[in-house]
């Protein structure tokens, strides 16, 4: 799951914008599968920044899971990928490669 979670994710962070929708429906359910591969996608790319795009990153993962819950219900799915929209937007604004 760790390989599937980072591709995911960096197709998302780092990818056209294009296929950002169909990357993040399977996102939560992968999540919610093996929080560990999350984890430790949230590590690594936190471990590539700077101390100040630390603090942004973390901010920005706090916010992206805040008032989700561990369910594929659908209001909790279109909630997480809005979160995710915002997310993607935020992040992209001050990370570095």
């Amino acid at each position: 799951f760790t390989s599937l979670t980072a591709t995911l994710f960096n197709l998302l962070l780092f990818g056209p914008p294009q296929n950002h929708w169909a990357v993040m429906r399977p996102m939560l359910s992968l999540m919610l599968a093996s929080e560990s591969s999350f984890t430790a996608y949230k590590d690594h790319l936190m471990s590539t920044q700077d101390s100040t795009n630390q603090a942004l990153l973390n901010e920005s993962f706090n916010k992206l899971l805040s008032d989700v819950n561990r369910s594929l219900e659908s209001a909790n799915r279109d909630r997480f990928t809005q979160k995710l929209t915002a997310f993607r937007v935020s992040t992209r604004g001050f990370l570095t490669l």
